[in-house]
């Protein structure tokens, strides 16, 4: 029995990269991308809607445009690992 593909989340705010990395995540068999998105406002909403929840997340660390670029993406995973849709998310 095959095991059930990784539900993956990609946070990366530059489209030639997320669409690239959705694009390896697919092809590898290994993950199901149920959400590629821009802003860490945008990734919060998708896993609020992930009725399956996530398993892993690949985030960009700096997101252009957010108040404190730099650490856009830390500062997102430290939110959202408390997340009931994320148990698995280290």
């Amino acid at each position: 029995v095959k095991p059930a593909r990784l539900r993956a989340l990609v946070l990366e705010d530059e489209w030639p990269a997320r669409n690239y990395l959705v694009e390896l995540l697919e092809a590898s068999g290994e993950a199901q991308v149920v959400c590629a998105v821009p802003s860490p406002a945008l990734a919060t909403a998708a896993v609020q809607g992930a009725p399956e929840g996530i398993d892993v997340a690949f985030v960009d660390v700096h997101l252009a445009g957010e108040a404190d670029a730099e650490r856009a993406g830390l500062t997102w995973m430290q939110h959202i690992r408390s997340h009931p849709a994320c148990p698995r998310l280290v």
